[in-house]
């Protein structure tokens, strides 16, 4: 009881005062785009990676592996998407915008067709392909632990299981002790 007094007076402590959580970055300098984009890059890269090595080996026959796959698949697309949006917001000079509040924003563009403002738009909700990449690595780590407890359940001992990902496949390893080996068999009931 006396828990569950304290998680009620956090809890109405951080929705009674709220401050600017300032959740937007801008990238003012150079520097610091740079930087943002060389990030963007290296886990674009390691998101392809990631989704051929679970192709090639095989993972994605089983439902965890796949999840994974999307996860990856989706955070490529979403990288992809915020390389080219900060392009054009920080070093093309192409697309201006000037954010008057939160609802409202003007895209200014040098073409004279309003469809690269709109294409810009679109491109901003890059959260439309970063949550659905979130979910799926969720959803892949959910059902690693589910196949890890049912594994428990089922009596076979994940240490004696190695998933090999040169091949993609389970095999059970040979946990007998050499001196075990050695000990002849017990032949009781045999003549």
């Amino acid at each position: 009881m006396r828990n569950l007094r304290l998680i009620a007076f956090f809890v109405l402590l951080v929705l009674g005062l709220p401050c600017p959580v300032l959740a937007t970055q801008m990238h003012g300098q150079t520097e610091g785009i740079l930087v943002h984009q060389v990030g963007h890059f290296f886990f674009l890269i390691s998101m392809v990676i990631l989704y051929i090595t679970i192709h090639r080996r095989g993972l994605n026959k089983k439902k965890e592996w796949r999840a994974f796959q999307y996860s990856a698949l989706f955070f490529v697309l979403w990288n992809l998407d915020a390389i080219i949006v900060h392009f054009l917001d920080n070093q093309s000079g192409l697309i201006r915008t000037q954010i008057f509040s939160v609802g409202q924003i003007d895209i200014k563009t040098l073409s004279v067709s309003h469809r690269p403002a709109l294409l810009y738009y679109f491109m901003r909700l890059d959260h439309l392909l970063c949550l659905p990449g979130m979910f799926f690595l969720w959803r892949g780590l959910s059902l690693l632990l589910i196949a890890h407890k049912s594994d428990d359940i089922s009596g076979q001992n994940p240490s004696e299981t190695a998933l090999l990902l040169k091949t993609g496949t389970a095999y059970k390893t040979d946990t007998t002790s050499a001196e075990e080996k050695k000990r002849p068999h017990d032949t009781e009931g045999i003549s």
